[in-house]
C-alpha cells in the first residue's frame, strides 16, 4: 500500500478577531500499492476531495476520497477505469467543484498506438461522486496528437471552463517514442466551456505557440478567472504568461516576469 502525507488547511474563526485563522491538519492517507498522482480540491459542502490514479494490471482507474474539515475520511469511490489510458507523472487529473455543486474531472485516453497520441475525456457528477455522467470529449479536433495539462475552473452555475495544451497543430509530424522537436513545435493553448449537457461554448485557441510539457494553472476570484502557462517564442524563450477572462472578455496574454529562460532545441 502507498501512504501519502496530506497537509489540508481550513479557515476557522479566530476567538477574538473578526478575520479567520488558518488551521492545518496532517493526514496519513493510504491508497493502493500502484496509486500515484494525487490532487486535492475543496468542496464547501463535503470538505476536501482527493483524486488519484491507480494501476491494476493492464487497467488504470481514477479514484477519489472525501475528507471532512476535521481530517476524517468519509467515503471513497471510482470515477472510471480503462486499459487504454495515457498515464504520466507530470500530467494528471484534477477535479473542479462548480457553483451548482457538480463535480467535473477528466482523464487522458489513447487515440492510437503512438506514444504521444491521446485525448481528454471529461466527466461530471451531479451528486458529489455517487454517480457519473457519460464522458464527453473535451478536445474535438480528431487528431492523433497530444492533449493534456488541463486546468478546470468553475465558470458560473453548471458551467466549467477548461484550458489545456493542444497538439492539433502538430498533426502529421512525428509523435513516436522519440518525441522530437518536429513533433513538439506546434503545441498551443486552447479553451472551452462545458455545461451539464456536455455542450461546448467559447471553444477557441488562446495562444498558438506554447511550451509542450509544462502544467497550466488557474484561479477564480469573483467574476474574473486568471490562467498561467509557460509561453514560447520563435526564439525559444519560455517564460510564464498570464491571461484572464471576466464578463466573457479575454485579456491579452502578458509575461508574468521577464525571466528570459531560453533553451536550445535539438534540430
Amino acid at each position: 500500500m502507498n501512504s501519502w502525507l496530506l497537509l489540508i488547511a481550513s479557515l476557522v474563526p479566530a476567538i477574538s478577531f473578526a478575520s479567520p485563522s488558518l488551521s492545518v491538519h496532517r493526514i496519513d492517507f493510504v491508497a493502493g500499492e500502484k496509486a500515484a498522482q494525487p490532487s486535492v480540491t475543496v468542496d464547501s459542502r463535503e470538505g476536501f476531495v482527493v483524486t488519484w490514479q491507480e494501476r491494476d494490471g493492464a487497467d488504470s482507474a481514477l479514484r477519489f476520497a472525501v475528507i471532512d474539515q476535521s481530517g476524517k475520511e468519509t467515503r471513497r469511490g471510482t470515477v472510471a477505469s480503462g486499459a487504454d489510458w495515457f498515464i504520466n507523472g507530470a500530467d494528471f487529473p484534477n477535479l473542479a467543484v462548480l457553483a451548482n455543486g457538480d463535480w467535473v474531472t477528466f482523464w487522458l485516453q489513447k487515440t492510437s498506438p503512438d506514444t504521444y497520441s491521446y485525448a481528454i475525456r471529461s466527466v461530471r457528477s451531479r451528486d458529489a461522486g455517487h454517480h457519473w455522467d457519460t464522458p464527453v470529449l473535451l478536445n474535438r479536433d480528431d487528431t492523433d496528437t497530444e492533449h493534456g495539462f488541463v486546468t478546470l475552473n468553475a465558470a458560473g452555475d453548471d458551467r466549467v471552463r477548461a484550458i489545456w495544451l493542444d497538439g492539433r497543430r502538430m498533426a502529421g509530424a512525428s509523435t513516436g517514442a522519440d518525441h522530437d522537436h518536429a513533433a513538439a513545435e506546434h503545441m498551443s493553448l486552447r479553451t472551452a466551456v462545458l455545461d451539464r449537457e456536455g455542450t461546448h461554448a467559447d471553444e477557441h485557441e488562446l495562444d498558438d505557440l506554447t511550451c509542450a510539457c509544462c502544467q497550466t494553472d488557474g484561479a477564480r476570484s469573483g467574476l474574473r478567472t486568471a490562467y498561467l502557462y509557460r509561453d514560447r517564442t520563435s526564439e525559444e524563450t519560455r517564460d510564464i504568461s498570464v491571461l484572464s477572462i471576466a464578463n466573457e472578455q479575454w485579456s491579452d496574454a502578458k509575461s508574468l516576469n521577464a525571466d528570459g529562460w531560453t533553451i536550445e532545441v535539438a534540430q
